[in-house]
């Protein structure tokens, strides 16, 4: 999403950079002119600009330059990481774009009409209403429209306008810095301490889950202030009752009810948008929770556990049961309330990783079986193809956390000596476990034969040389070989 924020000309020259930035060594302007497509007037317009841009952004600590062969790099001597002067640098150019003037404007003002919101900003009426078309785009699939007549600015789904405020914010600001956008003046609402005693979180959160919550709070409570709440049923409260922890986790003076309900609402949304904030502990006691219940949707999650189970010939570990369990629940009540598909406003598209996923032969092989799982789930029948695709995803993950790997066989013979098969099993064996490489007695058995002769070379089997064990060269060959085949094999 963060892309439609971006000026393109700006997208652009964040593009060069970018290629620059992870090259080896530097690009050619050649290289760069074949890459991208341009003409040579106006790559070395975006260069220039790009230079002032970095001068402007970074006050010389990070600039490009032109070394003796005539490659263009990027100079960091500051040894800045690489993600954090991407981040800036696309944070900068996203300010500069009229829409992120505008939504910013939107969520902090309240707007009577378009005219007021073009005067406030300096635009010209066109401009405005251009930019307010694509915002509008946006909102579509959240279910959400702008509403220079509602208070707040926005109206329609609500769950689908926080889920877009929340998409918005994240992916254009990332950990850079907190948007001072929703004008909230009290600390509980952007202390994330208080939200993970409240919650009876992790207390071990990473910088970014710990800005998640703080944005998501802060989105909600700026809603609140509106008046604004997820519309529910006593269904949705049932169903995710196990994700609150009893505690009212948002300051905020409104009625007792509104105030617990929307507890319960937030302590499952920080699940659906904050990457793993429980701890296996409380993950257990959540799953026990839902399985102790005669909830439709603990037992449909039940269910298809069970029959993944059996048709698939594994067993659960506990801790993957557990995570199984959880991310199948959380997975489920969305799509049996919300089933808002937001691919196009993503920056890393479902849809792209969706048509990888679908060339694995792993995936390939147990893909029927899973699609016929997914009727078993709630309100699967008004499923679009994306949402079931996603669904299938989420499950052949859930195949992948408990299937048994069948490892590699392979044969070594090394005939220099007594000593020299046994030393390479023992080297191999500290790299590779016994999960993913087995060493068999006869080459007639293995997929790999690594040996120091030929004798095997025309058999049909991957065949690597080994000569010298002492070779750390030869080392490195082997080591990079058997990733390769491993990664075929298994992915």
């Amino acid at each position: 999403m963060s892309q439609s924020f971006i000026d393109a000309k700006d997208q652009k020259k964040l593009d060069i950079f970018k290629h620059i930035l992870f090259s080896d060594s530097g690009k050619t302007m050649k290289e760069l002119l074949h890459h991208f497509e341009l003409k040579d007037t106006t790559l070395r317009r975006y260069i220039n600009e790009l230079k002032i841009d970095l001068e402007q952004t970074f006050e010389g600590e990070v600039k490009l330059d032109e070394i003796i062969n005539r490659k263009i790099i990027v100079r960091n001597p500051s040894e800045m990481a690489i993600n954090y002067i991407v981040s800036i640098l696309r944070l900068n150019y996203i300010k500069n774009s009229f829409l992120y003037d505008i939504i910013s404007s939107l969520t902090r003002k309240n707007y009577i009409s378009v005219d007021k919101l073009a005067d406030d900003l300096n635009y010209s009426k066109s401009i405005t209403y251009n930019n307010l078309s694509k915002l509008n785009e946006l909102l579509e699939p959240f279910g959400a429209e702008l509403d220079f007549k509602d208070s707040s600015n926005f109206s329609g789904n609500e769950f689908g306008v926080r889920y877009f405020l929340f998409l918005s914010y994240w992916q254009m600001y990332d950990i850079i810095e907190m948007p001072k956008v929703f004008g909230l003046a009290r600390q509980e609402y952007i202390d994330s301490d208080f939200i993970i005693k409240t919650m009876g979180l992790s207390e071990n959160l990473t910088v970014t889950q710990k800005y998640q919550l703080m944005l998501l709070s802060c989105i909600t409570s700026y809603r609140l202030r509106f008046s604004k709440q997820i519309s529910i049923t006593q269904d949705f409260i049932d169903d995710i009752e196990f994700f609150y922890d009893g505690k009212i986790c948002l300051n905020l003076n409104i009625d007792t009810k509104t105030l617990e309900n929307e507890s319960k609402i937030f302590s499952y949304m920080v699940r659906f948008f904050v990457f793993d904030v429980d701890t296996l502990k409380r993950k257990k006691e959540i799953v026990e929770k839902f399985k102790n219940s005669e909830l439709e949707i603990s037992n449909a999650v039940d269910f298809v556990l069970f029959k993944m189970k059996s048709t698939f010939f594994y067993e659960y570990k506990n801790e993957n049961y557990v995570n199984s369990y959880y991310f199948l629940i959380i997975t489920i009540i969305y799509y049996k309330y919300f089933q808002i598909h937001v691919d196009n406003s993503l920056n890393d598209s479902l849809k792209n990783n969706l048509k990888l996923l679908k060339k694995k032969k792993s995936y390939l092989t147990v893909a029927d079986n899973l699609k016929s799982f997914v009727q078993y789930l709630p309100n699967t029948d008004s499923l679009s193809t994306l949402g079931e695709d996603v669904l299938v995803a989420i499950l052949y993950t859930i195949y992948e956390m408990n299937s048994k790997v069948k490892p590699e066989n392979i044969y070594i013979a090394h005939t220099a000596n007594i000593f020299n098969s046994v030393y390479l099993k023992a080297m191999i064996s500290k790299i590779f476990t016994d999960k993913v490489v087995n060493f068999c007695d006869s080459p007639e058995e293995a997929q790999i034969i690594i040996s120091n002769n030929f004798e095997s070379v025309n058999s049909g089997k991957k065949f690597f040389y080994f000569e010298d064990i002492y070779n750390k060269d030869t080392w490195d060959g082997l080591i990079v070989f058997l990733s390769g085949h491993l990664n075929e094999s298994f992915f």
